[in-house]
């Protein structure tokens, strides 16, 4: 009996563990098999590129100076009797006002004396005309008359004597008028340096005005931009900006030289009427510092790309089986945002406007216009 049961139980257990184990696999869900599909890769915006003409532009930056600065000095001696309201520092003067009047009493006794010495000297001339006239008559009749006979030198003396009092009330007319001190053009008072009362004399400063008709601006070129100018560089166009707007200016002059420390070219930039007094421009004050933009060369063809699309001088295109490709380009210039090229790329080529991480040659992507990425961005 014990041996029947030692025998017999193990076929039992097989028997029931198969029974079990074919129940198991009938109701349970059959594996799902695996497909083996490709991964379609990552999204990538594209956009398609077009060339287009170009006209460079070079951006410098200096300060507004005035083409003119003059330092009021009187040419006579005098006391300070009245000044131009507008003679104080910042004040803004037109050509031809009075900045300063000097007491002119004495000067003006002096050209009445110059008169007078002038009409004594003509009255006397006049006398010694006639004098020799009746010297000439008298001796008609006489052979090599002398020059003292005819009275020739007390003619000559009386004739010295005129053109001495005319050079006379010259000078005084002269002196008289330099008791006003005019501006000699549209000026602002820098400083000024008297006031009324004081007595001065020839070279006493009065003060300081800058020509505000013509201002200039000296704007230092690197050598890397020198060759996006224009060959006749001088006449070119520029504009500089201003709060209001640009504001229209020209180049001028070459300095002619390149600096010893920073290795760049000169340029002088002129601005007509900085302070709008003809006109209704953005006003510019001396001293400003400011933004020039130069017209450079134009170019037919040249190729706009974002910056973000450039990795090491090359780009990524999307092929036609939707793989990426690694394109060199040679860059021709760098402007904001944007990268100007000229080789390298084609009007047939699908631009990748930002690479994937890690992109690879031959990478499968799925690329998705800007227009309809930017869409889908706004609409979230």
């Amino acid at each position: 009996m014990k041996t029947w049961l030692k025998v017999s139980l193990p076929i039992v257990v097989i028997v029931v563990g198969i029974a079990g184990a074919t129940m198991i696999n009938a109701t349970g869900t059959p594996p799902v098999e695996p497909v083996n599909e490709a991964s379609p890769g990552p999204v990538v915006t594209v956009r398609n590129i077009a060339p287009e003409p170009h006209q460079f532009s070079v951006v410098s930056w200096g300060e507004l100076h005035p083409r003119e600065k003059t330092t009021l000095t009187p040419e006579v001696t005098g006391r300070v009797i009245a000044f131009h309201d507008n003679f104080i520092d910042g004040g803004l003067i037109r050509e031809g006002e009075v900045l300063v009047t000097l007491d002119d009493s004495d000067y003006r006794s002096a050209l009445l004396t110059a008169e007078s010495n002038l009409a004594a000297a003509q009255a006397k001339l006049q006398e010694d005309q006639a004098l020799a006239r009746v010297a000439q008559q008298e001796l008609r009749n006489t052979e090599n008359p002398t020059a003292l006979a005819l009275r020739l030198p007390q003619l000559q003396s009386s004739e010295a004597a005129v053109k001495s009092a005319e050079a006379g009330l010259q000078k005084a007319q002269r002196d008289l008028a330099r008791t006003k001190i005019v501006a000699p053009y549209d000026a602002l008072v820098k400083s000024r340096n008297t006031g009324v009362g004081q007595v001065v004399s020839m070279g006493t400063m009065l003060g300081e005005i800058y020509n505000v008709e013509r201002a200039e601006i000296h704007l230092p070129i690197a050598s890397f931009d020198l060759q996006f100018l224009q060959e006749q560089v001088v006449g070119s166009q520029a504009y500089v900006d201003t709060p209001s707007g640009p504001r229209p200016v020209r180049i001028v002059r070459d300095l002619g030289i390149i600096d010893s420390q920073t290795r760049m070219t000169r340029l002088v930039a002129s601005v007509d009427d900085p302070y709008a007094l003809h006109s209704d421009t953005p006003v510019l004050r001396f001293g400003q510092f400011v933004a020039v933009h130069i017209d450079g060369q134009a170019v037919s063809e040249v190729y706009r790309l974002p910056q973000e699309a450039l990795v090491r001088d090359s780009i990524w295109l999307v092929s036609d089986d939707n793989t990426l490709q690694r394109q060199q380009v040679n860059i021709l210039r760098k402007e904001g945002r944007d990268v100007l090229v000229t080789e390298g790329i084609s009007a047939t080529d699908t631009l990748v406007v930002m690479p994937p991480n890690f992109p690879q040659h031959g990478m499968k992507v799925r690329p998705v216009a800007e227009a309809t990425q930017t869409a889908q961005d706004a609409s979230r």
